[in-house]
C-alpha cells in the first residue's frame, strides 16, 4: 500500500489582464531577500481599476468556501482522536481563532497616505525547487513561462507598469500558524499584454516669455546673434 498522501488535483486559474507592480521572471535569478535558502520567482499583481478587481474577486471568490470545506475535512480526519488539534480547528487557542479562511488578495496601501487605495493586490510564487514526489529528492521547477501577445516566449521580465495576464494553479492549502485555510497560487506563466508608456519630455506647465531667449537669434551661419552672450562652458550662470 502506498504511503503517498491523497493530493488533491490542481486547478489552472487565468486571471483577468492586471498591472504588474514588480516581477521575478528571469530564468536564471530567483530571488528571496528574507531568505536566499529559498529563491523564487514571483508576480505581484494590482487591479487596474474598480471593474477589474470585482472580476478578479468574482474568479476567485467562489473558491474559497468550496476550498475551505474540503481542506478542513481533510485537517478533521487527519486530527482523528487528537482532541487538541479538534478543538484548535473549531475552537482555537489564546493565539488564534477557530480555522477561516485567508482570502488570496489583500487591500493595496498607499505608501504616502496609508490608507487603502481601492486597488486589490495580488502575489503569485514558484519556488526554485520542489520535492519529487517519487524519489523524495529537491529538484529545480521549471522557471515561469514568459509570452508576448501573440504567444510568442520572451526572454523578458515584465516591467512595473505592464498589463499581464497571468496563469496559475491552485489548491487548497492550511496556514497552520495564522490556523487558516486558503488557496495556492502557484506561478506558471503570464503574458505580456501592453507595455508601460514611457513619458515623454514636452513643454506643458512652461509659460512663454515675451523678452526672452529665442532660438531663432541665430545668424546666417548658426551662431549666437550679438544681441546674445552665449555661455561658457565652467561659466558661473
Amino acid at each position: 500500500m502506498s504511503n503517498n498522501k491523497y493530493r488533491v488535483p490542481s486547478e489552472t486559474v487565468f486571471l483577468p489582464p492586471m498591472k504588474v507592480i514588480w516581477a521575478v521572471t528571469d530564468p536564471n535569478r530567483p530571488e528571496n531577500k528574507f531568505d536566499p535558502e529559498k529563491k523564487a520567482w514571483s508576480l505581484r499583481l494590482v487591479s487596474t481599476n474598480e471593474a477589474n478587481r470585482k472580476n478578479v474577486e468574482a474568479l476567485l471568490g467562489p473558491f474559497l468556501p468550496r476550498f475551505f470545506e474540503m481542506k478542513k475535512a481533510e485537517l478533521i480526519e487527519e486530527a482523528g482522536d487528537n482532541k487538541i488539534k479538534l478543538r484548535r480547528l473549531e475552537q482555537g487557542d489564546d493565539k488564534v481563532g477557530p480555522v477561516d479562511i485567508e482570502t488570496p488578495w489583500r487591500e493595496r496601501i498607499s505608501r504616502e497616505t496609508g490608507e487603502p487605495t481601492g486597488e486589490l493586490e495580488l502575489m503569485l510564487k514558484r519556488d526554485e525547487f520542489r520535492i519529487d514526489r517519487r524519489t523524495k529528492q529537491k529538484v529545480r521547477n521549471a522557471p515561469p513561462l514568459v509570452i508576448d501577445a501573440h504567444r510568442k516566449p520572451v526572454l523578458l521580465v515584465p516591467p512595473p507598469g505592464s498589463i499581464v495576464i497571468a496563469k496559475m494553479a491552485t489548491w487548497p492549502v492550511f496556514f497552520a500558524a495564522d490556523n487558516k485555510i486558503g488557496m495556492k497560487r502557484l506561478l506558471e506563466a503570464c503574458q505580456i499584454v501592453s507595455m508601460p508608456q514611457a513619458r515623454t519630455p514636452d513643454a506643458s506647465g512652461f509659460e512663454e516669455i515675451d523678452d526672452g531667449y529665442s532660438a531663432e537669434d541665430r545668424d546666417e551661419g548658426g551662431s549666437e546673434a550679438s544681441s546674445g552672450s552665449r555661455p561658457v562652458a565652467g561659466a558661473d550662470y
